[in-house]
């Protein structure tokens, strides 16, 4: 019955003298694999797996570690803040205020809409004895590290969406819709920065020296301020969509900048000092996405399969034939151009410590988005010395290196309740 049904739903190709794409052969031999590795990650999401702490949090979206290596903050979609120690991992303690906790979450899959990946931003100041979260129940609120206590909160009235400590630890300066600047030992706030008519601050970085201010607008292009004037020095054109990340290399001779779904760039500087042209910053970057592709298209057959055998619609998957989409070469040469889902979250870059290596997420068509196949959510790690790049699928796109630059902190699929942490040399997680 089964060779049956299959062979009558392969009649559509026939009858117009055709038969489905080879690879779909090769996607079916590896429904196992792929299947394997949703039902893991579906499991260990939803077991308790926050380690210290009887009830897990759910869901932790943003992590960073603190300037000296030894801590970890954590902030979940229900506006959570917590402390882990960093080795070994472990919670230490819930800087929020328990009626600080959203009711309902942001929600993820598989629940309803609306999949909102979105947590309180977080930043240690430099010298680790302050950590300042931005989205705590629509304040900016920071922390003594060392007792827990509350030092101050202010209400922002509005979506902050990119935050960065100035070097020395003074101030901070926040992102979206406009750019403030923060006095970091008791939260007041310094009149908005002149942004270019008709645009938005989607996101913000602050240089080494403490002299310049890196924005990205809502335009596509990349502004560049004197801190200390608040005069715009330059602007950047390459993006041809919102400049959703930018980040300073710890050097200062360059920095990254992505936009629209995935467009990673290198503005580096010349021997006179001024910043160049971008260059692709990510190197084989549709060699090392491939294979999860190819994955995530077997799973999507695998379930188109046996929902048609089934005679029922899996939701997510296309009518008629099955869910083959773009390779990962088509999709991520037209990501600089698409908007990510308003609903999800949008790419980012940073730099490791000692300069090395950088990373970038990527915000593409996949599960969250209403199909069954495609890259979704990634994590691509270039090393810059070799211009290898290597690639994992992530479930979230806050994206930070501890200090040692050996780890990369995010979170992974396999588990919604604590940091994971990636080797950047072979993108695997660790304990």
């Amino acid at each position: 019955m089964l060779s049956r049904r299959f062979s009558e739903h392969l009649q559509p190709w026939r009858a117009i003298g055709t038969m489905p794409p080879k690879n779909t052969i090769t996607y079916l031999s590896l429904w196992v694999s792929a299947a394997g590795i949703a039902l893991a990650g579906t499991l260990l999401g939803g077991c308790g797996t926050t380690p210290g702490r009887e009830e897990p949090l759910r869901y932790i979206l943003t992590g960073v570690a603190s300037p000296e290596g030894r801590l970890v903050a954590a902030s979940t979609n229900y506006d959570e803040v917590a402390l882990f120690d960093l080795a070994p991992l472990k919670f230490k303690s819930l800087l929020t205020r328990p009626d600080d906790r959203r009711e309902k979450p942001r929600h993820l899959p598989p629940f309803p809409e609306p999949f909102h990946l979105s947590s309180p931003l977080l930043a240690f100041a430099p010298d680790g004895e302050t950590l300042v979260a931005a989205g705590v129940a629509g304040h900016v609120v920071a922390w003594d590290v060392r007792s827990g206590a509350e030092r101050y909160r202010t209400k922002t009235g509005e979506g902050i969406i990119d935050l960065a400590f100035f070097p020395d630890g003074h101030a901070f300066v926040t992102a979206g819709p406009n750019v403030a600047a923060w006095t970091s030992s008791t939260g007041d706030r310094s009149p908005d920065l002149p942004l270019p008519a008709g645009t938005r601050a989607m996101s913000i970085a602050v240089s080494p020296d403490s002299r310049a201010l890196l924005v990205g607008l809502s335009n596509g292009n990349i502004a560049l301020y004197d801190a200390a004037s608040r005069e715009l020095i330059l602007t950047f054109e390459g993006h041809s969509t919102p400049v959703y990340g930018v980040a300073f290399s710890p050097d200062g001779m360059s920095f990254a900048s992505t936009a629209g779904q995935y467009d990673p760039r290198l503005w580096r500087k010349s021997a006179t000092g001024e910043f160049g042209k971008s260059v692709s910053a990510g190197g084989g970057v549709a060699a090392a996405a491939q294979p999860s592709q190819e994955q995530a298209q077997a799973l999507g057959v695998l379930l188109w399969l046996l929902g048609t055998l089934a005679q029922v619609h899996v939701a997510g998957t296309p009518l008629g034939a099955p869910p083959l989409s773009a390779s990962a070469e088509a999709q991520l040469a037209a990501a600089p151009k698409q908007l990510p889902d308003p609903a999800w979250c949008a790419p980012r870059v940073a730099f490791s410590p000692d300069g090395r290596y950088l990373a970038s997420t990527a915000s593409l068509p996949g599960p969250q988005t209403g199909s069954l196949v495609g890259l979704g959510l990634r994590l691509f790690v270039t090393d810059l010395q070799t211009g290898e790049t290597k690639s994992q699928y992530l479930g979230a796109c806050a994206v930070a290196f501890t200090p040692d630059s050996r780890f990369v902190i995010t979170r992974g699929t396999a588990t919604l309740d604590a940091p994971v942490f990636w080797d950047v040399k072979t993108l695997k997680p660790v304990d």
